[in-house]
């Protein structure tokens, strides 16, 4: 008796199988193989989310600083998520200026350009402002930072407002 979990690529996608696999002796020249597979996708992506969650409340828990918090946030939202990079803002005081707290895998030219956002220079910005989830906006970008978002070959954006007590 062989147990294997493999990830394999089905119409559904890639999904994960278990297989068990039995030799079956006849006593005879022949010897079967019974194979049995079954998908245990929805179990593996439970268990990797578990692992995160455990993963990010231990190393935040080692933790002081808000700096080192945001960075372990981003790398393991990236590790997560499958992206190749990302980058947190963080609220400067009252004003609708976000300040980039920390990026990971994009160029040192990027990040300095996008280093400080003004969110009330474009839709985006306000909808985040707001509270309000962004997915896929790089159209409704302004000019100059769209600009620079090609530049850097981006093909998606998405940005996920924290909510606290009331203040994005």
């Amino acid at each position: 008796f062989t147990y294997v979990e493999l990830q394999a690529m089905t119409v559904e996608g890639l999904r994960w199988i278990a297989w068990e696999l039995c030799a079956i002796d006849d006593h005879d020249t022949r010897m079967d193989i019974q194979a049995v597979g079954r998908d245990i996708t929805q179990r593996r992506n439970l268990e990797e989310t578990l692992t995160v969650q455990r993963d990010l409340a231990q190393g935040l828990a080692s933790l002081s600083e808000l700096d080192e918090a945001l960075h372990l946030c981003l790398d393991i939202a990236i590790w997560a998520s499958g992206m190749d990079c990302g980058g947190i803002y963080v609220r400067e005081g009252n004003s609708a200026c976000l300040k980039l707290a920390c990026a990971r895998g994009l160029s040192a030219a990027y990040v300095k350009a996008v280093k400080t956002w003004s969110t009330d220079s474009c839709q985006v910005g306000r909808q985040i402002m707001g509270g309000m989830p962004v997915y896929n906006c790089r159209d409704a970008l302004n000019t100059e930072f769209l600009q620079l978002f090609k530049k850097e070959k981006l093909r998606a954006l998405s940005v996920l407002p924290i909510v606290h007590q009331g203040r994005t």
